[in-house]
């Protein structure tokens, strides 16, 4: 049972993995955006939610224009996988009208096309798979001549089908399945001989793909059936022979082949093959014809006792059934089902850890197979895991607010305290001070460039001589009045002149020094009166980065929770229409089961009233009995 699951788990992956088709094969290309970059590498590593995301933010806040039509084809590509078909119509509609290159407008008018082939749209998806020229890759333009060829036949136009199955002669997988579909078309309508030259080519098909292999058993199991119909047994035996032993089909080949040789009334041969499917699962809806079979052709040997003791089996079997089928469908209303099938979500590697459960016991997933199997359940099922995967994502969000919300707290919390000191700090008030300080100070400069006063600009140690000699002088001229200090006097005007002269001859450099240094002064002050303006600006504008940010967040929140609340009530409506098409499907099989049981007991009791009552009575109540499957 698990083995049968891992299959359909991966017959799931499969189909998801089915939007790599949107993405041409092409040469390694030059990332030229970083973000296109991280989006074709979520691509690539299947995170395609997480790369729709990259492409929808890069789109809103700056469009990715350096990688030409890629980042849009991509999206285009994106929104097809998800089933949002109007949002990839108009991007690849945009593109065919705006983009002048034959190569992006193939590609474009291929999943337009594509798109209206998975709608059904035949004739529409005809028209515009034909404007497709040649620039498509081998790959690309297979799946195109295959998809060409299946509108052709839902038309009933089989030449032009022909004409497109002949253009894949270098794709033999693709033209393989276009050749068996235009077989099993023309034999439906009535071109049996053609059609069957086309399916006698897959019979014979040499080849070790497995794909191929079981599309050869699927061809002959046809083959076999459409001769049974046509009452040649001799040839559905020889194709029914051909279906490996051990395959899917091979129950169905087998129980084909004991109705070919019932045609030829070789009874016992056809027990054979009946009598090999009586121990093999009676899950299989083959295995369960036979058990019904083999009594009534019994019984037309003439070996009525056997034939009691079988239909006897058959009974038991058909209970079993039933009974397994009443639990099966119970568990279903349960919600097991659901359970059962989340280890397949696959949407997103980041959801894998989160699902390894065991498959319950109480879920049979081989009476699910037809029903899993199917593209309407596959479509379905996708649905259900992008909407947990995107589930999954909101709650992610939603429990980011919390620390939104304490973000914006430290932040105003960080900036009253740095507002306080601030407005506490000293240093904000000197500049007015040292304003004045400097005006004074170039007032004084100005006067020693018109005054040329060099003293102003003497050092303190020559400010110091200056004082000194100007005691001295005083003192002399004091002195001098009671004697003679001439001498002295000659000493100190050479002293006097000597300090005039360094004075004088060092000016030029002393007043540029000085000049120099006030505009320094000019400059350290330019500077603070900038940085006092944009701590002005600053403390107005800082409450900016979180005053209005709560009501911001406050409405987000409002709005995710509001999605959430949708989501979880559109994923309750998949999960019931998921477990909807189960029970749909088990009602379906428990009533097939249950009318071979009503045949099982009838031809039972019938069959034992003919051997217990009196010949008289048996042949005036005697049923004409045919089985179903010998038509």
């Amino acid at each position: 049972m698990m083995s049968f699951f891992k299959q359909t788990a991966a017959s799931v992956l499969i189909a998801s993995l089915a939007i790599s088709s949107f993405a041409e094969e092409r040469e390694p290309q030059q990332i030229n955006d970083l973000r296109y970059g991280e989006a074709l590498f979520n691509f690539y590593q299947e995170n395609y939610f997480t790369s729709i995301t990259n492409l929808m933010v890069a789109k809103h806040r700056n469009p990715i224009t350096s990688q030409n039509v890629d980042p849009e084809l991509l999206l285009g590509g994106l929104y097809l996988y998800y089933g949002l078909h109007q949002y990839a119509s108009d991007i690849f509609s945009g593109l065919v009208e705006n983009n002048t290159s034959e190569e992006t407008q193939d590609r474009a008018w291929f999943n337009i096309g594509k798109m209206q082939y998975r709608g059904e749209l035949y004739q529409q998806a005809n028209q515009t798979l034909a404007k497709v020229k040649d620039t498509l890759s081998s790959e690309r333009e297979a799946e195109r001549q295959n998809m060409l060829a299946n509108t052709f036949l839902k038309q009933k136009d089989f030449s032009a089908a022909f004409d497109s199955i002949k253009e894949l002669d270098t794709k033999q997988d693709w033209q393989t399945y276009a050749k068996f579909n235009m077989g099993i078309s023309l034999i439906k309508s009535g071109e049996n001989v053609e059609g069957t030259r086309l399916l006698n080519e897959i019979s014979s098909l040499k080849t070790e793909d497995e794909e191929l292999k079981a599309l050869r058993d699927k061809t002959n199991v046809a083959l076999g059936y459409a001769y049974i119909r046509q009452n040649l047994p001799q040839h559905a035996t020889k194709y029914l022979q051909k279906v490996r032993l051990k395959g899917p089909l091979s129950a169905k080949a087998l129980l084909g082949i004991g109705w070919a040789y019932q045609q030829q009334n070789n009874l016992e041969q056809a027990l054979v093959s009946w009598m090999e499917l009586k121990d093999w699962p009676v899950i299989d809806t083959a295995v369960q014809e036979s058990l019904l079979a083999i009594p009534y052709t019994l019984e037309k040997m003439n070996k009525n006792q056997l034939a009691l003791q079988h239909y006897n089996d058959a009974i038991e079997n058909y209970t079993k059934e039933l009974n397994s089928l009443v639990s099966v469908m119970k568990a279903v209303k349960a919600g097991e089902l659901m359970f059962a099938l989340r280890p397949a979500m696959v949407t997103e590697n980041t959801l894998e850890p989160e699902y390894r459960n065991k498959l319950p016991d109480s879920i049979s997933v081989p009476y699910l197979q037809h029903l899993v199997n199917s593209t309407d359940f596959q479509v379905v099922h996708k649905n259900y895991l992008d909407l947990i995967y995107l589930r999954k994502n909101l709650l992610k969000w939603r429990n980011q607010f919390s620390a939104y919300y304490l973000m914006l707290k430290e932040r105003a919390k960080y900036y009253n305290k740095q507002l306080k000191t601030t407005r506490n700090d000293e240093r904000l008030y000197l500049y007015n001070q040292l304003k004045a300080k400097r005006d004074k100070l170039a007032e004084k400069v100005q006067q020693i460039k018109k005054h040329q006063r060099l003293s102003d600009l003497a050092t303190e140690d020559e400010k110091e001589i200056l004082q000194s000699l100007a005691k001295v002088k005083k003192t002399l001229t004091r002195l001098s009045k009671s004697d003679d200090y001439s001498e002295e006097n000659e000493k100190y005007k050479l002293f006097q002149g000597l300090m005039q002269w360094d004075i004088s001859t060092d000016y030029q450099p002393r007043y540029w020094k000085t000049q120099n240094e006030l505009n320094q002064v000019d400059k350290a002050l330019s500077e603070t009166i900038q940085r006092l303006r944009s701590l002005r600006t600053s403390t107005k504008n800082a409450p900016n980065s979180y005053k209005g940010y709560y009501s911001r967040i406050k409405d987000k929140q409002k709005k995710l929770d509001k999605l959430l609340r949708k989501i979880f009530h559109i994923i309750k409506l998949q999960e019931k229409q998921i477990e909807d098409q189960a029970l749909l499907s088990l009602r379906q099989r428990y009533q097939q089961i249950k009318n071979y049981h009503t045949r099982a007991s009838y031809s039972f009791a019938r069959l034992h009233d003919r051997l217990t009552l009196p010949t008289t009575i048996n042949s005036k109540n005697k049923p004409d009995v045919e089985m179903e499957g010998s038509k």
